[in-house]
C-alpha cells in the first residue's frame, strides 16, 4: 500500500519536472549537475523558487510572522514538537504541534489570542504542562525566528526553562 502511494507521488513528482525540463534554469542546472556542481545546481534551483515562495507569502499572507513561519513550517513545527515531547511525551506530539502552528497562524492572520478549551469535546491535540498560554507560544515562535536567523539567545533561554521542567532530559 505505501509502495504505491510513494509511487503515485514519484509519478507526480517527475510529471511535474518533465512540464518545466526545458526552461534555461533547468536546463542550466542540469548541465551544473553533469559538471558535478552541486552548490551551482542548488543555487539556480532554489534561490528562485524560494524568492517566488517568500514573494507569494508576503503578498497574500501581508504579515512577516507569517511569511517566515510558511517558509520554514518544518522548522519551527519540530522545534515545538521536540518541547512537547520532551515534557509530555510522545502521545500526540505531532497533533499538539500542529494544532500550536495553527494557533498562531490564526493570532497572525486575525489577531485571535490563543487560548485552549480544555473542556471541549476532543481535546487529545491540546498540551498540558508547555505551551498552555498565549504569550508562551508566542514568545517560543519569536524566539525560533530569532535562532533561525543567527540569534540563539531567546531560544537558549527558552530551552533552558524546558529542560528544567522536564527534569533536564529534553532534546529542544
Amino acid at each position: 500500500m505505501l509502495s504505491s502511494i510513494l509511487d503515485a507521488v514519484s509519478s507526480e513528482n517527475l510529471e511535474m519536472l518533465e512540464a518545466v525540463e526545458q526552461t534555461p534554469l533547468i536546463q542550466q542546472a542540469t548541465a551544473a549537475l553533469k559538471h558535478q556542481d552541486l552548490a551551482t545546481a542548488r543555487q539556480l534551483l532554489n534561490d528562485p523558487l524560494e524568492k517566488i515562495k517568500e514573494a507569494f507569502y508576503s503578498k497574500h499572507l501581508r504579515s512577516d510572522e507569517l511569511t517566515f513561519l510558511m517558509m520554514n513550517y518544518d522548522f519551527v513545527e519540530g522545534l515545538f514538537e521536540e518541547v512537547v515531547t520532551a515534557n509530555e511525551g510522545d502521545y500526540c506530539c505531532a497533533d499538539k504541534a500542529g494544532y500550536l502552528m495553527e494557533c498562531i497562524v490564526a493570532f497572525y492572520q486575525h489577531g485571535r489570542e490563543i487560548h485552549h478549551d480544555y473542556t471541549g469535546r476532543e481535546t487529545y491535540f491540546l498540551p498540558r504542562k508547555v505551551f498552555t498560554t498565549h504569550d508562551e507560544i508566542v514568545v517560543f515562535f519569536k524566539a525560533t525566528w530569532h535562532l533561525y536567523y543567527g540569534s540563539p539567545k531567546d531560544y537558549l533561554k527558552a530551552k533552558h526553562h524546558y529542560d528544567a521542567m522536564s527534569g533536564g532530559i529534553a532534546s529542544v
